[in-house]
């Protein structure tokens, strides 16, 4: 979509959400489980910090697993 129809299309959301015509449906709000979130950063992260490392040091001690 072009950019000029892209904002033609905002400016129609925007008036509409102003003259509160604007129809607006709301989704069931979604329950994280942050401690979940967060482990799974955590791992991912230590996984590319030994990516790293075996990259600048190929034979850097680790033990295995």
């Amino acid at each position: 979509m072009p950019s000029k129809q892209r904002g033609d299309k905002l400016r129609g959301i925007i008036k509409n959400i102003w003259d509160e015509t604007f129809k607006y449906e709301s989704k069931e709000q979604v329950l994280t489980n942050w401690v979940q979130y967060d482990q799974a950063h955590i791992h991912r992260s230590g996984k590319s910090t030994i990516m790293r490392l075996d990259a600048i040091v190929p034979h850097w001690p680790r033990k295995a697993g």
